[in-house]
């Protein structure tokens, strides 16, 4: 066969690729349009900014697909689609279904497994268990009430289980498909579970959510963007040029700021290299870098101290071997290390084992992280606050600085 004809088969090939899908797409629109539902191949997260419990609210990369919408049997509006995000553990993708409820509701999630990812986040949940299904909730009368109600329905004919979970007034179901027929089946199946739970709308009420793009359990954190003065503000890379921050999140709580953002800049390398006619070329190359960082400001200062951290002063031992192994801790002033890092706090630092290290650089205070992930600002703002809670009153006093609120003794 000559070049020509391949060439032609190929494109053969590929005309007839394409039309199976085209083909293949239309007819999957025309099903969707048969359950008399609507779908959108590219919505917008706007859109999905009032969903503010896990899976939503979490991560810094959020996109939303492939949206199914339409109306219950009873009436009710619900969308189905996919959800993706980044930034709080493993990369999130999944599909869900959300019901309309009459009116926005307290925040419940019930499982038979393995709870949502994040829910943890909130700082104060009470956990309800029935059935073989677990409820979890910051009210545990509405843990007990939406448990009651849904435990039975919570497993498919096929013996999958459905996670369940009420976000303002929606109910989110997980797992779900795109395929008409089997997303038929759902709805078929969840209705009067949706239904039952309307009723419960009244006793549990909250107030509707105002869209924006949230963090669950943190409601103090603001998604700033972009913000150049942070280079200024923490210790950062300063070589190269083209310096920026994204993804830039700051919060305020006791006095205390916290911002955690991504600083990108370039550098620029010269090679020299064969020009391929038997010569040598220089040629610059233009290298791309970023590093996350997670900084706080203090409202006052401390003597520089890092745990696992930054290499400055002198290394500071202590008695406890186990901590010795765990933790490196250099201090510029090596009694303030004793003193703060007493027996109490050494045995709170090796059963909680912090996230990562940090560094105290006076007023401001950095973590030594890999990545931008809101459970490790999480866990490194309540280490954070559990270190400097548990220098003693002494230590406060000597440096002239009022004890803060959380100190712990």
């Amino acid at each position: 066969m000559s070049a020509e004809s391949v060439f032609w088969v190929v494109v053969a090939l590929a005309v007839a690729v394409a039309a199976f899908f085209i083909i293949r797409y239309r007819l999957y629109l025309r099903e969707i349009a048969e359950h008399g539902w609507r779908y959108n191949s590219t919505p917008q997260l706007g859109n999905f900014l009032t969903y503010q419990a896990p899976p939503f609210g979490l991560g810094f990369k959020r996109e939303v697909d492939d949206l199914i919408s339409g109306a219950t049997s009873d009436g009710r509006r619900f969308d189905c689609f996919e959800y993706r995000y980044a930034g709080a553990g493993p990369v999130y993708r999944r599909r869900a279904l959300a019901v309309e409820l009459p009116a926005p509701m307290q925040t419940v999630f019930v499982s038979g497994a393995e709870p949502r990812r994040g829910i943890w986040l909130q700082r104060s949940q009470s956990v309800v268990e029935g059935n073989g299904y677990q409820a979890v909730a910051a009210n545990r009368q509405a843990a007990q009430a939406v448990l009651a109600q849904v435990a039975g329905a919570l497993q498919l004919p096929d013996g999958e289980q459905l996670d369940l979970s009420i976000d303002g007034n929606r109910v989110v179901i997980t797992p779900a498909s795109k395929d008409p027929d089997e997303l038929a089946a759902l709805l078929g199946h969840v209705t009067p579970l949706v239904a039952s739970l309307a009723g419960l709308a009244a006793s549990f009420p909250a107030p509707p959510p105002v869209a924006g793009f949230s963090f669950y359990g943190h409601p103090e954190w603001v998604l700033v963007g972009r913000d150049k003065t942070l280079l200024t503000r923490y210790p950062v890379a300063t070589g190269g040029f083209g310096h920026s921050t994204e993804q830039a999140v700051r919060a305020q709580r006791d006095g205390i700021r916290m911002d955690s953002f991504l600083h990108n800049w370039k550098t620029t390398e010269t090679r020299v290299v064969p020009n391929g006619r038997g010569g040598m070329t220089t040629q610059t190359y233009v290298a791309s870098h970023q590093e996350v960082v997670l900084g706080f400001t203090l409202p006052f200062a401390l003597p520089q101290i890092s745990v696992n951290g930054a290499r400055l002063g002198e290394k500071a031992e202590f008695e406890s071997e186990a901590f010795n192994d765990v933790f490196k801790v250099r201090a510029a002033n090596l009694k303030f290390a004793s003193d703060v890092i007493h027996p109490r706090t050494m045995e709170w630092m090796l059963a909680n084992r912090p996230v990562s290290g940090w560094t105290v650089f006076g007023q401001t205070v950095r973590f030594h992280v890999g990545g931008q992930d809101m459970f490790i600002m999480a866990a490194a703002e309540e280490t954070l606050r559990g270190f400097l809670g548990r220098i003693p009153r002494f230590v406060w006093d000597d440096l002239g600085i009022p004890v803060p609120p959380f100190l712990v003794e």
